[in-house]
């Protein structure tokens, strides 16, 4: 399903209505207590803890999945159980478990809900459940990275890159108390000529840029960037390529971005060998087969630094999956994804460098630009520019 993004006005002031498609879920075994010793074993990146007696219980992260423009809300969902000495639910959707029962969990948003009704049960059982990603790799290295920056943040007001954002007056004011702040985040564009905020790109080059080709920016359109000094660089765009296989759109500037600007990385063509736990050859939707899941920085049409879990990519589709974090202080940063956000980019941030892994093609979800390396080197070099895109140097983690 694709999201046809809307044109008229920004996410906070808009009043369209919109639609609930579904209340999903993923279910999480803790355990609760044990006999017997206690075994680790590492698969891969993986660290798991096995448990010869155990009992176990489960709780559940509930997911919304929305459609549509929101109304001046800030994406708020109110969570609900319908009989707290059986499960309660926190502001994040993340429900525990208390006694065993059924419970239904509602989620309400602008006058809008849906249930789904849970069994809660306690099982005498041996046990083995992921408890976290191997030291010296690079999925725990991404994990450590994230908590150490959102660490002792409030997400309300830590989530916007910008304090100011004047776009008339192209007036731009970073926000210092943003988690994200101190990362060089200049590759993304907060404006164009076209649409305002809306309408992503992102810098994959001195001069190229990357967008959703669903919802494209056009020949002539001006566009702009901030440098960390809050200073601004307006380029035109003088030529685009459209990828005949995906959702890109490469478009290219009318001369280099120039000193303070700069451009994302992408992962390697080997990056499986790093990140084993990511890869799936399975088409099962991602808020049915999260089961691992990496913290990175997604971008919205309100330039807020959203954190969502990196939780697959399907080779089958080509795309990446983005679910709620894991993470209860990270999931605090997370918002829906909704229409206008269309084209914003999406990262992993390793070694302090920004890793452009997808744009918003639809919720949760978008064309992995690693696997179309290829195609949008050869659109890069049609477009012209002698660019092309730029690996991460993963040299410094352990392979699997």
């Amino acid at each position: 399903m694709k999201i046809i993004a809307n044109t008229t006005s920004p996410k906070m002031t808009v009043t369209k209505a919109f639609n609930l498609l579904s209340l999903e879920y993923t279910a999480y075994t803790r355990v609760i207590n044990s006999t017997g010793s206690v075994s680790y074993t590492t698969i891969q990146d993986r660290v798991y803890t096995s448990y010869p007696t155990a009992t176990s219980v489960t709780d559940y992260q509930m997911n919304l999945i929305t459609i549509g423009q929101k109304s001046n809300i800030d994406e708020k969902i109110i969570w609900s159980s319908s009989n707290t000495s059986v499960a309660t639910v926190n502001s994040n959707g993340y429900v525990t478990h208390v006694s065993d029962g059924n419970c239904n969990i509602t989620a309400y948003i602008d006058g809008k809900s849906l249930s789904k009704t849970l069994n809660f049960s306690t099982t005498n059982i041996a046990s083995t459940s992921f408890t976290s990603y191997a030291n010296s790799s690079l999925a725990q290295y991404i994990v450590d990275t994230i908590s150490a920056k959102v660490l002792n943040k409030s997400a309300s007001i830590s989530k916007n890159i910008f304090s100011l954002q004047n776009h008339s007056q192209s007036i731009y004011v970073r926000n210092t108390s943003c988690w994200a702040y101190g990362l060089d985040l200049t590759c993304f564009s907060p404006w164009n000529s076209l649409d305002g905020p809306r309408r992503a790109g992102t810098l994959i080059s001195p001069r190229h840029v990357i967008c959703a080709q669903h919802y494209p920016l056009t020949v002539g359109t001006t566009i702009r960037f901030v440098r960390l000094d809050n200073t601004i660089v307006n380029k035109t765009i003088t030529d685009i390529y459209n990828l005949s296989n995906a959702d890109i759109q490469i478009a290219l500037l009318d001369s280099d971005v120039g000193p303070g600007v700069s451009f994302a990385k992408i992962l390697p063509e080997n990056w499986f060998n790093y990140l084993p736990s990511i890869y799936s050859n399975s088409t099962t939707p991602y808020w049915r087969n999260y089961t691992f899941g990496l913290p990175a920085l997604c971008l919205d049409q309100e330039e807020k630094a959203l954190i969502l879990d990196f939780v697959s990519f399907t080779f089958n589709t080509r795309n990446t999956s983005f679910s709620i974090p894991n993470n209860s202080k990270n999931a605090e940063f997370y918002e829906n994804i909704i229409v206008g956000d269309s084209g914003n980019p999406e990262f992993l941030i390793i070694n302090n460098t920004l890793v452009i892994l997808s744009t918003w093609l639809t919720i949760g979800s978008g064309p992995f630009i690693t696997f179309y390396k290829t195609q949008i080197n050869d659109a890069m070099s049609q477009l012209g520019g002698n660019y092309q895109l730029t690996e991460i140097d993963l040299s410094s983690f352990n392979t699997y």
